[in-house]
């Protein structure tokens, strides 16, 4: 079985085909990085550029989302667009709590899950992520959820390192 909904791998396909830089952060993010969870959208950090909006949109219009009246200007300041519904929906930003998109992409990795390789923010910035986004209700709970645990993979990660180190 596959982690990401159908609907989010042809999305990401779609992207990557239209040359669109963006990160995957969010609750993806967390689960690739280690954590147990699940999540019901997709979120993407979008690099804010004119260049880049006018791939997503083509990103949109390929994929049949209808972009109404967005242009490729409004990619170049701080943007939150959410499509769809969960299980389906997709969040796409030019911004996020606690980390721009270049540092956030300079400390990224590749990642090849389902056979789509993709940027992931760095396990370090998207704990820094989770705790800057100071949301409430549920959705707080859960942000300071994936932090411990990230922190916690990135513990164990560290003191493995330092057990085995190589020569």
């Amino acid at each position: 079985m596959s982690l990401f909904n159908p609907a989010h791998k042809t999305f990401l396909l779609a992207l990557i085909k239209n040359n669109v830089v963006f990160l995957l952060i969010g609750g993806y993010a967390v689960i690739l990085h280690g954590a147990d969870r699940t999540t019901s959208d997709i979120d993407l950090l979008i690099r804010p550029s004119k260049e880049n909006g006018t791939k997503v949109i083509k990103t949109f219009i390929d994929n049949g989302l209808d972009p109404g009246d967005l242009i490729p200007e409004e990619f170049e300041q701080e943007l939150f667009l959410s499509f769809g519904f969960e299980p389906k929906a997709i969040d796409i930003t030019t911004f996020t709590k606690g980390i721009t998109f270049e540092e956030a992409f300079l400390n990224s990795s590749n990642i090849d899950f389902d056979g789509v390789v993709l940027k992931i923010i760095d396990i370090r910035d998207l704990i820094k992520n989770k705790l800057s986004l100071r949301r409430t209700g549920n959705k707080a709970l859960l942000d300071k959820y994936d932090a411990a645990e990230l922190q916690r993979i990135l513990n164990e990660r560290e003191n493995n390192n330092n057990a085995n180190p190589n020569p």
